[in-house]
């Protein structure tokens, strides 16, 4: 699109709004689903559902949930302005999130809902993977707190389309904190608010700190606080804690007074200390002080000895018969790894999951992804399920055997909508849960033959999770029953009864000879081991650990061993199993058969319509639309010329994304004609983006008043259509250009022609800690583009591009690392010195020490600048030119970690976070070759450059991430001096 129209300004409101941009609505795998099965759209009196049409009941269950929450949570509303329908989308795409999209720069406000997860941590802190009607009514906080919008930009955004919602400015710990909290407040006791697992882990951390909770661990970029965020986890808390303390009621106060805000970015400090008397800075200073006064906190008991210290920010668990444990584990200075211990505890091996050629068997390896966690009965093999990427980008499931005397990868077996379970005994079975929907079922693979068949054929809204099979083919598994989870056995001849019915969190159950199984259960508001007797349901109390146990397993001799929580981390805990303490009858009531399925399809909510989509839906209804303005001045014949910029900007698509169209029109003052920008994408073929785009701009003929020379006057017509999609992690794309440039002379005028098709993709495969960032790994990219006289070009040459990045980790310390790279690029049978390298910047304010210098090019203005040009660090300020370059660079990287924030800067402005200072030293070597022209005879050149930099890396508003640098760099070669720059550059 045009970039000049890009940066003009709105004069109706007052800001810079940008102009019509063409992406896609969703992302490749949510539009995929979309554009792949016929869609309907469900109506209630609240709410807008988009769903597959073959998950009719489903939808008609969520809606149920989701309208009524939306009509709890708009009765705490201040304003009493109308708000629209909230406008949700229910994907089958296995993204294993949910989200809501904010109104801004043309975006619409919207909802997208997956129906169902596979990750099991939604089982594991109350949600449950089948219950997204649950997890609608977190999305629905975030909907309705992002439409109270008053005054100013009520009228702005019902004038000219979706520009910006005020409340996204405060902060992602009040909009995260703040669903958290109400998730588990709307009609059901569901969720994290309820989870004593959630509860743990930051009374864990609270202990650690002995109560000194900053303003910093608010930050979704505290990394000490991984892998649940502290805009989640503190967040929740705080917001806890201002309600109980202020009352709920001042929190939609605060929503109401930044919705009716015309500055909303600034002074969000002020606006809370007119709702709450005392800025947020403040607030979290009483808070602290109160955490500080709320122990005494618990220690790990004398019989719990600690085996591992370090299991990082989270990890799994699963014991083998002899003893033998596995832990997958991923740390702040470690990557995700296997770990394996003799049943003595000494570390068998420690194997990093991360593979890095092309043909890798999977892609994911955080153990967030990893469920059903389990030996064979000898030992020698170990299964789990990982949540891989798929080839569209959403989550693919699937069972991985692995050799456990050395790590090695032996088999794997796709399993769709599935989450992790257990091997029998025999190793011959693995069981699972597969989702169809919102209804979970176990499964069973035949390890020998692969072939999978169901267990079960519930009905209705279900979660199941963490089965595990016994000898005789028993199988316990857990079932959210209510709000909680409850442990149910399924009996061989297919019967199901449930073992606990006593309203507590029971999870993660495993076998201890025929007539026992350990398990979590919630003790006090904490989960700890116990002991349950299958045949009577008698449970006992096997632990006291501290704050959370997590994937309690047996081990031989009576002993038990657990991931333990501490501070904010897990460590890896062994202790021998005592008497234990008897949990009172009556929490272990059994009998009845399994509870009715929620299979009711019409659901008690009013439904107003319900009919297919049409194509064309909202498609005419832009959801960006107004003019836009811009006031400046140019050199012109002598003088200075007032300039007039205008124009009208048009932005939309249809309800699914399937089309999206942008156009810009615009005219300055004194241009030979309007300039213009129009684009059409099309995800109707999803995966593949189809995308037209074609603008016009121009600029008059100028006399530079320096020389009296005479600038022609330029009008350049150009286009493009491209075709792209994502295999994995692999962006590839086909694209065909044309660019026709009239430039006018005073003896006339000239025009010239670039025509030509292209493809570029780029692939990787890292490996990186959150301290460090990459450590390990390989990226390689390439592009072609080929102009060719039998297109219509008046020149035939191609545009060659190849870069190859290696990360190494170096020794002694986990967070300096080394980045090799090697980037090759020609421009073959190009006019001599097309190819620009260097007097590229770094960031997007900077200032050099040196004027800017270039060699001297082809003469030919056709070329946008941009199309081709290299970067070489060290020549920010001089340009060379040539035909050919290979460039070979080395980068140390040492950061300095800081992880420190404020809740505003300087009161006006936004929160800040520092998150570290990266100190590094770098070198660039280019060696250039270029043709023989009228400017000289051809020639090579070596130009190399060496130098040190530090970049002040942070975080802004908690979503501007701003990188403050420093860099000096010597170049020996070109008679170039020192140079040194400072800039601001966006991560």
């Amino acid at each position: 699109m045009d970039g000049r129209a890009c940066a003009l300004v709105l004069p109706v409101l007052l800001v810079v709004t940008g102009c019509a941009t063409l992406s896609p609505r969703f992302d490749q795998a949510i539009t995929t689903s979309f554009a792949r099965q016929p869609m309907r759209k469900l109506e209630t009196g609240r709410v807008q559902l988009y769903y597959p049409e073959a998950k009719r009941d489903e939808a008609l269950r969520l809606i149920q949930r989701l309208d009524r929450c939306v009509e709890l949570l708009r009765r705490n509303r201040f304003s009493a302005t109308p708000r629209p329908k909230v406008l949700a989308y229910l994907t089958t795409a296995n993204f294993d999130n949910a989200y809501v999209q904010p109104q801004v720069a043309g975006l619409p406000i919207q909802m997208v809902l997956a129906h169902h997860f596979t990750t099991e941590f939604f089982n594991l802190l109350e949600i449950g993977t089948n219950h997204v009607d649950d997890v609608s009514c977190h999305e629905a906080v975030h909907y309705v707190q992002f439409q109270e919008v008053d005054e100013l930009w009520y009228y702005l955004n019902l004038a000219f389309g979706d520009l910006l919602d005020p409340n996204i400015f405060t902060e992602s710990y009040f909009l995260e904190g703040l669903a958290t909290y109400y998730e588990g407040r709307l009609d059901r006791d569901t969720g994290r608010p309820h989870s004593p697992i959630w509860r743990g882990l930051f009374e864990s951390g609270v202990a650690l700190r002995k109560g000194e909770i900053h303003s910093g661990d608010l930050s979704s970029a505290q990394r000490e606080l991984l892998p649940f965020g502290g805009n989640y986890l503190v967040g929740m808390h705080f917001i806890e804690w201002l309600a109980r303390r202020y009352g709920a009621d001042k929190l939609w106060e605060l929503i109401d007074v930044q919705g009716r805000s015309w500055i909303p970015v600034l002074g969000v400090s002020f606006r809370f200390m007119w709702v709450y008397g005392k800025g947020p800075g403040e607030l979290v200073d009483e808070w602290r002080e109160s955490l500080r006064h709320s122990g005494p906190w618990r220690e790990r008991p004398g019989n719990q000895k600690v085996l591992d210290p370090d299991l990082g920010y989270f990890a799994r668990l699963a014991s083998a018969p002899d003893g033998t444990l596995a832990a997958v584990t991923a740390g702040r200075d470690s990557s995700s790894e296997l770990r394996i211990y003799d049943p003595d505890g000494s570390v068998r091996f420690r194997r990093p999951l991360t593979n890095f050629w092309p043909g890798r068997p999977y892609i994911a390896t955080s153990p967030l992804s990893v469920s059903g966690l389990s030996f064979d009965g000898s030992g020698a093999r170990l299964y789990l399920v990982l949540a891989d990427v798929g080839i569209d980008g959403d989550t693919a499931p699937k069972l991985l055997a692995l050799d456990a005397q050395e790590g090695r990868l032996l088999q794997t077996w796709e399993t769709p909508d599935a989450l992790g379970g257990g091997v029998d005994p025999a190793g011959k079975r693995y069981v699972f849960i597969r989702s169809h929907a919102d209804t979970a079922d176990l499964w069973e693979l035949d390890l020998a033959s692969g072939e999978q068949r169901p267990l079960t054929r519930h009905q209705g809204r279900l979660t199941l999770g963490a089965p595990a099979m016994a000898q005789d083919g028993r199988v316990v598994f857990a079932r959210k029953i209510g709000d909680d989870f409850d442990l149910w056995i399924r009996e061989p001849d297919g019967s199901e009864r449930p073992l606990t019915r006593d309203g507590k969190f029971n999870y993660s159950p495993r076998w201890v000879g025929p007539d026992q199984v350990v398990a979590l259960h919630e003790v006090d508001g904490r989960t700890q081991a116990v002991r349950i007797q299958v045949s009577t349901g008698a449970m006992t109390v096997i632990t006291d650990a501290p704050f959370v146990v997590l994937d309690p397993v047996p081990l031989p001799g009576g002993r038990l061993a657990f991931v333990n929580r501490e501070g904010w981390g897990w460590t890896l805990d062994w202790m021998d199993v005592e008497q234990g303490r008897p949990v009172p009858a009556p929490q272990t009531a059994q009998g009845g058969g399994p509870p009715a399925s929620d299979v009711t399809a019409e659901p008690d909510v009013p439904v107003l319509t319900d009919d297919p989509y049409h194509a064309f839906d909202n498609l005419l209804v832009p959801t960006l639309r107004g003019p836009f303005i811009a006031f400046g001045s140019r050199e012109q014949y002598g003088g200075t010329q007032s300039t007039v910029y205008g124009g009208v900007s048009l932005q939309g698509s249809d309800r699914l994304g399937l089309h999206q169209y942008a156009l810009n029109i615009g005219y300055e003052t004194s241009d030979p004609g309007p300039s213009f920008s129009v684009g059409y994408g099309n995800y109707q073929l999803a995966p593949v983006y189809l995308q037209a785009v074609f603008s016009r701009s121009a600029d008059p003929a100028l006399r530079d008043v320096s020389d009296n020379s005479f600038i022609p006057s330029v009008v350049d017509m150009s286009g493009g259509i491209s075709a792209s999609r994502t295999f994995w992690t692999t962006p590839v794309s086909l694209n065909f250009l044309g660019l026709h440039r009239k430039e006018g002379f005073e003896s006339g005028t000239r025009n010239s022609d670039l025509f030509g098709p292209g493809v570029s993709t780029a692939w990787s495969a890292t490996e990186s800690t959150p301290y460090a960032g990459i450590r390990r790994g390989i990226a390689l990219t390439g592009s072609v583009q080929w102009f060719a006289k039998t297109f219509g070009s008046d020149f035939t040459f191609a545009d060659l591009r190849a870069t190859a990045a290696l990360y190494l980790p170096l020794p002694f310390w986990a967070r300096h690392t080394l980045q090799l790279t090697v980037r090759g690029r020609a421009l073959a049978g190009a006019p001599a010195r097309l190819l620009r390298v260097g007097g590229s910047n770094r960031g997007f304010l900077e200032w050099d020490s040196q004027p800017e210098k270039s060699q001297a090019g082809t003469g030919l203005a056709i070329f946008p600048d941009i199309t081709f040009r290299e970067p070489l660090r060290g020549y920010e300020d001089a340009t060379l030119r040539c035909n050919e370059v290979v460039i070979a660079g080395a980068r140390y990287r040492a950061p300095i970690i800081v992880d420190h924030g404020w809740s505003s800067f300087l009161w006006l402005f936004p929160s800040v976070f520092i998150r570290q200072a990266d100190l590094e030293v770098f070198g660039e070597w280019a060696h250039t070759w270029t043709s023989e022209s009228s400017s000289g005879p051809a020639v090579t050149g070596d130009h190399r450059t060496f130098g040190g930099a530090v970049y002040f890396r942070t975080l802004w508003g908690s979503g501007l991430p701003l990188s403050f640098f420093y860099q000096f760099a010597v170049r020996p070669d070109d008679g170039l001096t020192p140079l040194h720059v400072l800039g601001v550059s966006l991560e």
